[in-house]
């Protein structure tokens, strides 16, 4: 397989979280995944933020639970303690790429394919560990969770919410060889804006780990725009030097602060 600008497909993840693939591409890409572990542990790695459990269940019904105390947000959750049991059979090439439904936008069908893979990369990590609870999978905000023998890095998370702007933020953090990789989502903001989010260190220092663009009338968070800004980033920084992260406008104005330390 192929992949993006000639790119081998270890190298796509990234860009098939963020919806950048091309139908064909992202078809490709979800059949290398069932025989990849390795893209299998950076998905999931990416992709541990809010609202994937809430689109799995649309396609992967019942294969990832969401526990109570997850990132997803005030949802209904089915009951607690349920695992995934069934491992899909490997190398099945038939075509199961997620379909468009009546009237879903195309963002709308990107997240929803990424979600489908997510969970085919759940299910194949559960089936292999022998039936690991999905709750070790999605834990709470304010911990962390260990991750069993072999699977990836544990994930911190944190959150926070400024009264005054109105501007609330969760944040995953992966600790790395080379520093802190950041996976985040951000409500409470409208455009026209320009925002970068930053990691402060405990000494004072920072550095810029993503910078997005809202255009006028847009939002994320808001009436009219519900769904959270979500992207991923990363520092220098190693976990452990990190104080906070702070979501600034290009004008210098704090909208945020997510306490880490």
């Amino acid at each position: 397989m192929t992949g993006l600008m000639g790119s081998p497909p270890h190298a796509e993840v990234a860009a098939y979280i963020l919806g950048v693939l091309n139908e064909e591409d992202s078809e490709a890409f979800e059949g290398h995944l069932l025989d990849c572990p390795s893209c299998q542990d950076e998905l999931r790695e990416m992709y541990a933020l809010p609202d994937a459990l809430d689109l799995i269940r649309g396609d992967v019904r019942g294969a990832v639970p969401r526990p109570a105390g997850s990132l997803d947000g005030p949802h209904g959750s089915p009951a607690p303690g349920r695992v995934v049991r069934d491992l899909p059979p490997p190398r099945r090439r038939a075509r199961r790429h997620a379909q468009p439904r009546a009237g879903e936008s195309r963002e709308e069908l990107a997240r929803r394919r990424r979600a489908v893979a997510l969970g085919v990369a759940a299910v194949l990590f559960i089936g292999v560990t022998g039936g690991v609870a999905a709750s070790r999978l999605w834990p709470g905000i304010g911990g962390a969770v260990a991750a069993p023998a072999g699977a990836p890095a544990t994930t911190e998370f944190r959150e926070g919410a400024s009264s005054g702007t109105g501007v609330s933020g969760k944040v995953g953090l992966t600790p790395r060889s080379w520093g802190t990789e950041v996976a985040f989502q951000l409500s409470g903001v409208t455009g026209p804006e320009r925002c970068s989010l930053v990691a402060v260190s405990r000494d004072g220092g920072t550095d810029v780990v993503s910078g997005w663009r809202i255009r006028p009338g847009d939002g994320f968070g808001v009436p009219g725009h519900p769904d959270p800004l979500r992207l991923t980033g990363a520092t220098a920084l190693a976990t452990a030097e990190i104080a906070r992260f702070e979501v600034r406008r290009d004008d210098g104005v704090r909208l945020l602060e997510i306490p880490v330390a």
